[in-house]
């Protein structure tokens, strides 16, 4: 009976044993399989055109806005378990073809990070379709290297124009298929002419993928989401587009020995035409410039209707020789054989000093909002009117100037040795009208009768916490000097080397419309 006893008890053990081997095996195999799963999920790669001419219109709507509303709706649509990336090129900076970036690297996406990230997108550059396809593909190997399946990857490039950094797209396609990379490249054509067509069909096909060619930001939607799903659902693309045949007849021209006259229309230039009020003066000159390079194609001086070659553009407005910067008026602009363009010189901002202000200025202009994260952040000890931050700067004196449509930061500058850069507040340009911007708010020292001028004065914004902000130096003068409303301190210093640094005011109120003088 013992023996017995001891003989089952042996067998359960080893039953135990042998479950929990294959209880192990089973968990291994399943977490392997698992691993499998996730790493042969569905892999979506989006290249997405940031280029210059990306501010040009279609369909009445600016191109890059469209592409973002609908890489938005893409991103909201997209199924949880599906991988996604977007690389953009050509949104950092002008002419460089090294402008290819990763903004939301392949995963899971998070929906608002990434919605975020695609309204930042700012076209500016070059269009280098080459570089951007062979990173994409780059990344793909190094994901997963293992992959046998290419439709586990699929590329969608969306480009509004042609390689523009020397590169050979189709040619290189075809070269990282047969590499061995595993992957489908389809590609969407957003409102481009004949040529383009072409580059960017060669591309889809040595990618082994479909090209799509659309003028309106409906279709280009309904182009991404069919796409999009087919990857999801691995299943063919559910989109027909209707493509018009174009019938050509031959013709069988007769031999004769006589000659005739014949006029034929060529494909010639088009026209730019100015439409302005009075007060618009003849420019030093305007200039025609590549959207994406930056290189000039033309320059003028008129306002009357000019012939320009056909092609895309900025116009650049260059006020007077000296006292003005170059300043980029328009999104990119399309000129057509023997059409005109009518260019709008309505859109302006009119400086309005109040009486105790003087008139003549270093200079004053616009900055960029988004180049700075808050408004204390100006350095306060340099000029900075040769800065690439300015949108436009004009010197001499406050009078109406053209300038582009947007939100910015009023800057001027009092004298060039005298002081420092003051942010006088935020503007709203809107398009299409004089936009007026109140210069009244500013500080003025009184000094005791026979004291000299100061080495400098210092105001100081301190923010609602007591943190110190902004500093605006004037120099050798007690002023006045605009200012932007809010919280003061005073700093004085006497003499340069003869006397420190006081505060004289620990805080005031300065508020909007008001000239504040304080007596020393």
């Amino acid at each position: 009976m013992k023996k017995k006893s001891v003989s089952i008890l042996s067998g359960m053990c080893k039953l135990i044993v042998l479950t929990c081997i294959y209880i192990s095996i089973l968990i291994s195999f399943t977490s392997i399989l698992g691993l499998k799963c996730e790493a042969n999920a569905a892999s979506l790669y989006y290249i997405l055109d940031g280029s210059g001419s990306m501010w040009g219109r279609v369909d009445g709507q600016i191109k890059i806005e469209a592409a973002r509303d609908a890489m938005k709706k893409l991103i909201n649509e997209m199924p949880e378990e599906l991988l996604c990336s977007l690389t953009v090129y050509g949104h950092l900076k002008k002419g460089d073809c090294s402008d290819i970036t990763e903004i939301i690297p392949l995963g899971k996406v998070d929906r608002l990070q990434a919605i975020d990230l695609i309204g930042k997108i700012t076209p500016k550059g070059k269009t280098p379709i080459a570089a951007a396809i062979e990173k994409v593909a780059h990344n793909i190997k190094n994901s997963n290297p293992n992959q046998t399946d290419e439709n586990d990857n699929t590329i969608v490039l969306i480009s509004d124009g042609i390689e523009t950094c020397q590169g050979d797209p189709c040619a290189l396609t075809a070269e990282l298929k047969s590499s061995g990379i595993k992957f489908v490249l389809h590609v969407v054509g957003f409102d481009v002419d004949k040529e383009a067509s072409k580059e960017l069909a060669c591309i889809a096909q040595a990618g082994g993928g479909r090209y799509f060619s659309t003028t309106n930001s409906g279709e280009l939607v309904s182009i991404l989401s069919a796409v999009q799903k087919s990857v999801a659902q691995n299943s063919s693309i559910d989109f027909v587009q209707k493509v018009e045949e174009s019938k050509t007849k031959k013709i069988e021209e007769p031999i004769t020995t006589t000659s005739k006259s014949i006029k034929i229309k060529a494909k010639g230039p088009g026209k730019i035409a100015f439409k302005y009020d009075s007060w618009v003066k003849k420019p030093y000159s305007w200039r025609l410039i590549d959207p994406e390079t930056g290189e000039d194609k033309g320059k003028f001086s008129t306002l009357e209707t000019t012939l320009v070659a056909p092609g895309y553009y900025q116009l650049v407005w260059d006020q007077s020789e000296h006292d003005s910067s170059d300043v980029a008026l328009t999104e990119v602009i399309r000129v057509e054989s023997g059409k005109t363009v009518e260019i709008s010189l309505m859109t302006a901002i009119n400086p309005m000093p109040a009486d105790w202000m003087q008139n003549k200025v270093h200079y004053w202009g616009l900055k960029n909002i988004k180049d700075r994260e808050e408004l204390g952040q100006l350095d306060s000890t340099s000029s900075n009117s040769g800065s690439d931050e300015f949108v436009a700067w004009f010197g001499t004196t406050f009078v109406p100037q053209l300038v582009p449509s947007g939100r910015y930061y009023f800057v001027y500058d009092l004298s060039e040795h005298g002081s420092s850069d003051s942010i006088l507040g935020e503007v709203e340009v809107v398009d299409g009208k004089m936009n007026d911007f109140h210069i009244n708010t500013g500080v003025r020292l009184i000094p005791a009768e026979g004291m000299k001028p100061p080495y400098f004065v210092e105001f100081i914004e301190i923010a609602k916490d007591g943190v110190e902000l902004n500093k605006i130096r004037l120099n050798g003068s007690f002023g006045p000097i605009a200012l932007k409303p809010g919280k003061y301190k005073i700093n004085y210093r006497q003499e340069e080397h003869g006397a420190s640094t006081i505060t004289i005011v620990d805080e005031f109120e300065l508020e909007a419309g008001n000239l504040v003088e304080i007596e020393i």
